[in-house]
């Protein structure tokens, strides 16, 4: 499946068409859908019982943490610009 993200990123980055830049995006989008779901069920049907809850909200912790920092630097981006 990843080989899959990097052909089609690998493919946007080559092509300067806008059609084919929707479809890049939607293509990708669809993957980190998909893998953004199966993935965390899977770790967390494979951990250990004790490390269950901690898996499963590391994963949710870390994806608002990322979307917190990208916000702060694209407001800091904005403002200093």
């Amino acid at each position: 499946m990843d080989i899959f993200a990097f052909l089609t990123i690998t493919y946007q980055s080559y092509s300067m068409d806008l059609v084919t830049l929707y479809l890049t995006r939607f293509g990708i989008g669809i993957y980190l859908g998909i893998s953004g779901t199966v993935i965390p069920a899977y770790l967390v049907s494979i951990s250990p019982p004790e490390l269950t809850g901690i898996i499963g909200t590391f994963n949710q912790l870390l994806i608002t943490i990322g979307v917190s920092v990208g916000y702060r630097l694209g407001y800091l981006y904005q403002h200093t610009a």
